[in-house]
């Protein structure tokens, strides 16, 4: 059994400054370079107001738990692109920060658990609250677990700050409200930029991909984890990317750029959407993968202000209002849908109300399906509306639905063709909208004829010619992960792009399991794929960039000395007792994992194509060789 040393703030002395090297100015900041150097800095008094701090080594934090500390760290510290692993505390690597910066720190593991609630209840792997503050290129893969609102993969609470290219691979779990991969919530400064989330969140409500619940901007944010609510709130703000906008009611923030991968699951709650449960304005998104909820359901939004440049490709599935694009919006324009929806009453292709908004050029060509006898209002474009009257409400222009793929009535209360709504097949798409049709839509491949955005980029799945089979290694015997303690569960391989099983389902039974799934259901194995591990009560999702056998670099142990890559896989032979780093061309680390057995396939995860260093060390011998991805 593993001994912890238990360092509170409340119980050790502040070590003076003068013990780091350096002297804490920008130009020769106090070099953080062991665990004792990181802990006198964790658990310090000192507020280090305008100091500076470099870490200069990797850090393993085994055998230290960081417990209540009440420091508020108002000064700039950079990770250096080093690793700190084996972290364990209450509550992230700084419980508070107040205009400070937090830059290039890699929490690589760990544990950030919020038990005795000692602590605020807001919880990040990095930052527990932040105010005036900014948190830049930093990753965390520490699971972050509490029983209270405000929990996220990189802050639990920001108030007025900025957060930039940062990455959450942990899971990240909560009993209360406002959970997200990034940030639980996000209230004003300049926003969320260029980040993505590739683990599991699951919170109550106003649950998303990357933040929760936010009032200011978020630019060019990916999420490729599983999203889900255990709430059965008909108002739980559960998204993809965002639970819930609250700029909903100002109406002057912008989101755009948001995509989402992973699938959605809220299946008793309300509000809920692939990008968005609530977002106030949208403009260049995506969602891809499946979602399901109860009330207010939308392939991109549950409910939304206005949305341009926006299309759902993945599977809807909700009980009443639901629509291929959202339940409900102000205005649509430039929008499509080709996932199937499916639901009880009020449910549409494109949007399930339309009130006084505008629906310009969007179309809908898919398949739009009610689960019960007797339905009410399920319309192949729109579910329910009331035009004309003393006051018009609602209008179409340029908009279409494709008859051939729904044989549903265009409008589910209403019999008749609305002006600006046209019939067609794939062949005509085109003529219904505006001359311009080539200034913002082109077909692409892989979208069955239909006509894509091209300002947003069209996710399509896979390219490549050959096909292979793919073997995984699932392993839970780490202490570290105790969240999902598998003894039996399945394994299943999905197109991220699509969410339509192509691999199969197995079973597993132990904490390790080699399970191999058949590539040959699907046309291609290039792209995006996501590995579902499952049980009755758990989830995890593990991403990966699988290529085919022509991107690998030798086909044989002896072309690489025992290493090579194939499939998104790193294969190796003979380094039994090796712990592995993966490096990228500029020399950061981008991956470390211990090897265990003579022969073993490493997952390193959704890694940019090009070249890597695989690092292989056993204390006694060091062995580097490039591979190609």
């Amino acid at each position: 059994m593993k001994k912890f040393l238990l360092l509170s703030a409340l119980a050790i002395l502040s070590f003076k400054a003068s013990a780091w090297e350096g002297d804490g100015t920008e130009a020769s900041p106090y070099l953080i370079a062991t665990q004792a150097d990181l802990v006198q800095l964790l658990t310090s008094n000192e507020a280090h107001d305008g100091e500076y701090f470099r870490q200069t080594d990797n850090i393993d934090m085994d055998g230290v738990v960081l417990d209540k500390r009440i420091a508020d760290f108002q000064g700039i510290y950079d990770g250096g692109n080093r690793e700190i692993t084996n972290f364990v505390s209450d509550n992230g690597l700084f419980e508070k920060i107040t205009n400070a910066t937090i830059q290039n720190v890699n929490l690589r593991s760990g544990i950030v658990e919020n038990k005795n609630g000692f602590v605020s209840e807001n919880v990040g792997g990095l930052v527990g609250t932040a105010t005036d503050s900014k948190i830049l290129n930093c990753h965390n893969s520490a699971t972050v677990s509490s029983p209270h609102s405000n929990t996220g993969g990189i802050a639990g609470y920001c108030q007025r700050c900025e957060v930039r290219n940062c990455e959450n691979l942990g899971v990240v779990l909560s009993q209360g409200d406002n959970t997200g991969g990034i940030a639980g919530s996000f209230n004003g400064g300049d926003g969320i930029f260029d980040c993505s989330n590739y683990g599991t969140v699951i919170g109550e409500k106003y649950v998303g991909g990357l933040v929760g619940s936010a009032s200011a901007v978020i630019e060019n944010g990916k999420n490729f984890g599983y999203v889900s609510s255990t709430s059965d709130d008909e108002n739980a703000y559960v998204g993809g990317v965002l639970g819930n906008s609250s700029a909903l009611l100002i109406g002057v923030i912008e989101h755009s750029g948001l995509f989402n991968y992973g699938e959605v699951y809220a299946a008793n709650a309300g509000m809920v959407g692939g990008v968005a449960g609530s977002i106030a304005n949208g403009s260049n998104m995506a969602n891809v993968a499946k979602v399901t909820g109860k009330y207010h359901v939308g392939g991109v939004a549950g409910h939304a202000g206005d949305m341009t440049r926006a299309y759902n490709m993945g599977e809807v599935t909700g009980v009443e209002c639901v629509g291929g694009v959202s339940s409900q919006a102000g205005n649509l324009e430039k929008c499509f849908n080709r996932g199937t929806v499916l639901g009880h009453d009020s449910v549409a292709g494109l949007s399930n109300i339309i009130n006084d908004g505008v629906y310009e050029e969007c179309y809908a060509a898919c398949k739009v399906q009610s689960t019960k006898e007797n339905p009410v209002a399920v319309g192949a474009f729109i579910g329910y509306w009331k035009p004309g009257g003393l006051i018009a409400v609602g209008e179409l222009k340029n908009c279409y639905y494709d008859g051939g793929l729904c044989s549903e009535k265009p409008v589910g209360n209403d019999t008749s063709m609305p002006n600006g709504l046209s019939q067609g097949n794939v062949d005509d798409i085109a003529s219904y909208f505006t001359s311009e049709f080539t200034d913002y839509w082109y077909v692409p491949e892989g979208n069955a004829g239909y006509p894509a955005l091209s300002d947003v980029g069209f996710v399509s799945g896979n390219s490549a010619e050959e096909v292979c089979d793919v073997s995984i290694t699932i392993n839970y015997e780490d202490e570290e992960w105790p969240v999902y303690p598998y003894t039996q569960a399945k394994v299943e391989m999905k197109a991220a792009a699509s969410s339509v099983l192509c691999f199969g389902v197995k079973e597993i039974e132990g904490k390790i399991a080699m399970v191999t799934l058949d590539g040959s259901k699907v046309e291609s194995s290039n792209g995006l794929y996501v590995i579902h591990v499952f049980d009755e009560d758990l989830k995890m999702d593990i991403v990966i960039d699988f290529k085919s056998a022509e991107s690998a670099v030798g086909d044989t142990d002896e072309t690489q000395g025992g290493i090579y890559c194939r499939e998104g896989l790193i294969s190796l032979s003979g380094y039994d007792g090796y712990t592995m780093r993966l490096y990228d061309t500029s020399g950061c680390m981008v991956f470390v994992s211990e090897i265990s057995s003579a022969s073993e396939q490493v997952n390193p995860g959704l890694l940019q194509d090009g070249v890597y260093i695989v690092n292989l060390t056993n204390g006694a011998e060091t062995v580097s060789e490039k591979i190609l991805f």
